[in-house]
């Protein structure tokens, strides 16, 4: 578009002012010739990609420039409305999901073409799929009025009618990827949480989420029941899988636990100072502190919680409920294309990841390349600790431990000034599961190199080898938290073993997994070309032992290096010696970054774990090689430890 056009638009939109819901007819003529003018103009502009952005108040109703009034304004969802829920038309149930949602690309105008597109056109366009995508999405659940939120959280707080009606106002709304928190306080200063989900409403509301959401509910109960209340979990005061009820959607009715969200802290604003890390070690020796409760609660199966009758003292694991998107076959509308995926539950570690069979079964994976790919992820669920679930290796009977589904930042509440942990929520999907799977992983935000779309620095904020660092202190503070006992051993290979497992249930792709072990287990190999080979060959031809033998090293918890020969007793003395001799040395570390060699202070290194500093791969010795690999092992740094890390 040419510059003056879109200048004298902009001027335009700087100067429409509403009063009311009608526009003054001077402001009617200045869109008319606006318009004309930027179609005299995108006339001139041949091949040009039409950048128009038009508010959303702005209608063209026809060529001839006229502006359709304003649109009332959306209506205050806190002001008190009655029956709010019944107000809101409810989408066709039969609606084709194939409908296109995503924004319209501008057409490219030229002189030739006849019927060129108007850039308002698809403006317009653009909003009204916008409306109508969170209106599908979303439905009422959403908007749902404050006197119907005032009625069950009256009946929460005040089921005597102490208050008399009153003493209870709406706090804010918080509104996440899957569910809206309504927070309500009362005259009294506490606070309660109205969760809803972004499913409950008549369109997308299943059995299915009915039986999730209860789970979800009763397995909260449950924790905070067996921990003695110790474990960071709000209490739920009550919850309702119909959507016949007092707001007219499901909900869960829990305590408002105080704090920040982890993302704050880990994500300070402004500039990042020296003492971020020794705030990030708080954040992470807390949590693993509170994940550690959780080591008591151990299940004969894999699967999902249910309780008879609401009772807490006998559960018993029924199957996984997983919702799959189908987007390879619902292009146009993959949010709404969902279909379930029950999994029955599992007595033994290897009937819960048999899943990965059955799912590969039931699709097309016919080429080469998925046979390979298939071959090497069986590979690694042959080899420890994928073969067995035990609590201990005298353990005759496999056990099961509880799997937060969704432990991010944005699910961690802390204190804003000891950064102490103070809750952990959203259990939604919450499920048992073998050990090495289980609680003692380390958390999302700190496994995101062995998830797919990883790419530092362009959509991740750390590099591999700081990653690693703050694996390891988690992994300290966790074992430091359970006695060195239990299933702290896991913790520092858990983001591979994670990998497999959500790429099996949850988001992940196992062809990712299968590169990165590769690429884990045979450096500078083609990970492509061998998944070719395994793949070609019968039974994986010659290259199908070696993998075996380099997955149950590269898996086995014992194991930090895959290069490492424990039966060696001259090297393990020789890297005790070492170690022996690095302690005894400065905090002054030898960096190399190209050609040149300097000194890097713990200063240094802090900003270099903030991203301060270009990130260069390192050593055991602390030598830094920017890119460089000095020998070929595991990208974990045994030698190069945080307390090297940490402000003078």
């Amino acid at each position: 578009m040419a510059p003056k056009t879109c200048s004298k638009l902009r001027s335009f939109k700087g100067k429409v002012k509403i009063q009311g819901h009608e526009f003054t007819h001077k402001i009617k003529d200045i869109a008319h010739n606006v318009k004309n003018k930027l179609r005299d103009g995108m006339k001139k502009t041949v091949q040009k990609t039409a950048d128009c952005t038009i508010p959303d108040f702005l209608v063209c109703s026809d060529g001839k420039g006229k502006l359709r009034k304003k649109p009332p304004a959306p209506r205050d969802w806190m002001a008190p409305q009655t029956n709010e829920v019944d107000r809101h038309p409810e989408p066709d149930p039969v609606e084709s999901q194939d409908h296109i949602l995503a924004a319209p690309s501008l057409a490219r105008v030229s002189d030739t073409a006849p019927n060129a597109i108007d850039p308002m056109q698809s403006a317009r366009e653009h909003f009204q799929n916008r409306g109508h995508f969170d209106f599908k999405y979303w439905g009422p659940t959403s908007n749902i009025s404050y006197e119907a939120l005032k009625s069950l959280a009256l009946n929460v707080l005040d089921p005597n009618g102490e208050l008399g009606g009153l003493g209870v106002e709406l706090d804010c709304k918080k509104q996440g990827a899957y569910h809206t928190a309504y927070i309500l306080k009362a005259a009294n200063g506490s606070k309660i949480v109205i969760k809803v989900p972004a499913t409950g409403h008549m369109a997308r509301w299943s059995k299915t989420d009915a039986c999730n959401l209860r789970t979800e509910a009763l397995t909260m109960r449950y924790i905070r029941m067996k921990t003695n209340g110790k474990f960071p979990v709000p209490d739920v005061y009550r919850y309702s899988t119909v959507l016949e009820n007092e707001i007219g959607a499901p909900y869960i009715v829990m305590e408002a636990m105080e704090g920040v969200p982890a993302t704050d802290v880990w994500h300070p604003e402004g500039d990042v100072e020296v003492n971020t890390i020794q705030i990030r070690h708080d954040l992470l020796k807390s949590l693993a502190e509170a994940m550690a409760g959780l080591q008591d609660l151990v299940f004969d199966k894999a699967g999902m919680l249910d309780f008879e009758n609401d009772d807490l003292e006998a559960p018993f694991i029924g199957p996984v409920r997983a919702w799959c998107n189908d987007s390879q076959n619902n292009l146009g509308d993959p949010v709404f294309a969902r279909h379930t995926r029950n999994i029955p539950a599992a007595s033994t570690s290897r009937e819960y990841f048999s899943a990965l069979t059955k799912i590969w079964e039931g699709e097309d994976h016919s080429s080469v390349q998925d046979v390979g790919v298939l071959r090497i992820a069986q590979a690694a669920l042959d080899c420890y600790p994928f073969r067995q679930s035990l609590q201990s290796p005298t353990d005759e009977t496999e056990t099961f431990v509880l799997q937060h589904p969704d432990l991010g930042l944005q699910n961690i509440l802390c204190d804003p000034e000891t950064y102490k942990v103070t809750a952990i929520i959203d259990w939604d999907l919450v499920k048992t599961v073998p050990r090495c799977v289980g609680f003692a992983s380390v958390p999302l935000w700190l496994r995101e190199d062995w998830q797919p779309q990883y790419l530092y620095p362009f959509r991740s904020g750390l590099a591999v080898e700081m990653l690693e660092l703050y694996r390891n202190h988690y992994s300290d503070c966790l074992s430091d938290a359970m006695g060195g006992q239990g299933d702290c051993k896991y913790t520092k290979k858990s983001p591979i073993y994670t990998a497999l497992d959500t790429a099996i249930f949850g988001n992940g792709v196992l062809e990712d997994f299968t590169t990165k072990v590769l690429q884990s287990a045979f450096p500078r190999q083609s990970a492509s070309d061998m998944t070719w080979y395994l793949g070609n060959e019968e039974d994986g031809g010659e290259g199908a032992e070696a993998v075996e033998e380099r997955l149950s090293i590269l898996l086995d918890t014992k194991h930090r290096d895959l290069f490492d020969d424990d039966s060696d007793d001259s090297d393990t003395e020789s890297d005790d010696e070492s170690s022996s001799q690095a302690a005894e040395t400065d905090s002054d570390t030898t960096i190399s970054v190209g050609p040149e060699l300097g000194k890097c202070d713990s200063a240094d290194l802090i900003k270099l774990s903030l991203g301060a500093l270009s990130p260069v791969a390192f050593d055991g010795k602390g030598e830094f090689y920017d890119g460089v690999w000095k020998e070929p092992q595991l990208p974990c740094f045994k030698h190069f430890t945080l307390a090297e890390c940490e402000a003078p």
